[in-house]
């Protein structure tokens, strides 16, 4: 389906001398070749710059609300399949504690693209287990997942409607507390809002008009979360959060080579040591003292687009024993659950996998000589604690947010504030008695925590992020 998009923004300014927010439409965007049209699912993405704490952005299709959005990024994951083919309108409207602003596009939704269907050979020869897509209707390529400062999964991976090959938006993440249920977070790296006027241009690429990440990974390491892409054109690259938390905003890392595949591997046994290895051959981890680097492969006779793996004793090699870990896994990316066991990534990229293009997870065993294989229990690991945030009263202004060393709540005057980590410990209990109360969080690791707020016998709570 195609969508013609036409961009309005309208700004609705209070009388006080703050100015209204301002809105930039990140995505969906315009290619030089077929102008706005999407397909698919795609992420709706703005950008919002304001004086004052963001309160909501509330998305609209065809002025039908469908999400309303409190936090970076502010983005909705449309899926245009349940829409009809054609002209739709987007719009998005921020609001901060004054004013709002609004953003009008229109685009031109077109068919999905057809995917390839596979014989799941490897299913029926049981060299993979039953399997069930983590997400459902969107077409999801270089699947990376890990595990973060508060014990939840992070899934990242490019949206490939659009046919990632030449064209996607950037970085999506997903998050989860069982690795079955999966939330969507938002675009977390972004061509039209992050990349730099190098990375952001277009090229031509097999004659096609082409700008698009291959490769995505997301490593949680050394308490910070980074990122790795590339592609064939500006090679390869590496951005950190400016936040310390998942969602970014991610900032570019100098590095020393430009090779197209990037990990960051940290050594479990030696946290102070942060390896960047820009390796050309894929993914570096450790698991029950061995070392492991995984690379893609295809095998001439079964054409399966493969997980290959050689195992080392010491990070910097020589890497042998190289085997066959995950059949059709790819370029998969290896994580350790909250329990112990050792997971793989796949996504789908050859005849003999489960599916085309959907993000899906595998258990992994190893045996005696410290090869991989395919795990024969696929239990999925206890769900993570999650605290039942309430929704937050919207009288209640709280920013900064991340904070770095203090906080400020307003309109909570008459209650009590407690900050609870998410090990259920209460760190600061707090009488509030002003418009305008003020929290030292400089003395807290950084980290997400739990805030609530009690009055009267009413309760909210909000999540909060410390960054040091």
């Amino acid at each position: 389906m195609r969508i013609k998009i036409i961009l309005f923004v309208i700004s609705f300014c209070s009388l006080s001398a703050q100015a209204a927010p301002t809105l930039k439409l990140i995505s969906p965007y315009a290619t030089p070749d077929s102008g706005w049209v999407v397909r698919g699912a795609v992420s709706f993405t703005v950008n919002v710059s304001s004086t004052l704490p963001i309160t909501k952005v509330e998305f609209y299709i065809d002025n039908v609300l469908k999400s309303t959005d409190t936090t970076y990024p502010y983005s909705y994951l449309w899926n245009t399949r349940t829409f009809s083919t054609g002209v739709h309108t987007l719009k998005a409207i921020a609001y901060d504690s004054q004013s709002s602003a609004t953003l009008i596009q229109t685009d031109t939704v077109k068919a999905p693209l057809t995917l390839k269907s596979t014989t799941k050979a490897a299913l029926t020869a049981k060299l993979l287990p039953s399997m069930t897509a983590l997400i459902s209707d969107v077409s999801l390529r270089d699947v990376s997942i890990c595990v973060g400062a508060d014990k939840m999964y992070y899934m990242v991976g490019a949206i490939s409607d659009n046919n990632i090959w030449c064209r996607n938006e950037g970085v999506n993440l997903w998050r989860s507390n069982d690795l079955k249920i999966w939330t969507y977070v938002g675009l977390i790296w972004s061509f039209e809002g992050d990349a730099t006027s190098t990375d952001k241009a277009w090229n031509l690429f097999y004659n096609q008009q082409f700008r698009a990440l291959w490769n995505t990974k997301i490593r949680y390491c050394e308490g910070n979360y980074y990122l790795s892409f590339g592609n064939p054109v500006m090679g390869s690259r590496l951005v950190k959060s400016t936040t310390g938390l998942p969602q970014g905003p991610y900032t570019y890392v100098t590095t020393e080579t430009n090779l197209l595949k990037t990990t960051i591997f940290s050594d479990t046994i030696n946290k102070s040591n942060l390896y960047y290895d820009l390796l050309n051959s894929g993914w570096m981890f450790a698991y029950n003292g061995k070392k492991y680097l995984s690379t893609t492969n295809i095998n001439d006779t079964t054409k399966r687009y493969s997980s290959y793996v050689g195992i080392a004793d010491s990070l910097t090699g020589i890497y042998g024993n190289w085997h066959e870990a995950l059949p059709c896994g790819g370029n998969a990316s290896y994580f350790v659950d909250t329990q112990g066991a050792l997971w793989a990534t796949l996504f789908g990229n050859d005849d003999a996998a489960p599916w085309r293009e959907r993000a899906g997870i595998v258990k992994m065993s190893v045996d005696a000589t410290g090869k991989l294989k395919v795990s024969t229990d696929q239990t999925l690991p206890t769900p993570t604690a999650v605290y039942s945030v309430n929704a937050p009263n919207p009288e209640i202004k709280i920013y900064p947010n991340p904070a770095r060393s203090v906080l400020n709540i307003t309109n909570a005057e008459n209650s009590v504030v407690s900050i609870i980590d998410l090990n259920g410990r209460t760190l600061q209990l707090t009488q509030c008695s002003n418009y305008l109360s003020q929290f030292d969080v400089s003395g807290l690791n950084s980290g997400i925590y739990l805030l609530k707020i009690e009055k009267e016998g009413w309760s909210s709570s909000s999540r909060i992020a410390v960054i040091h």
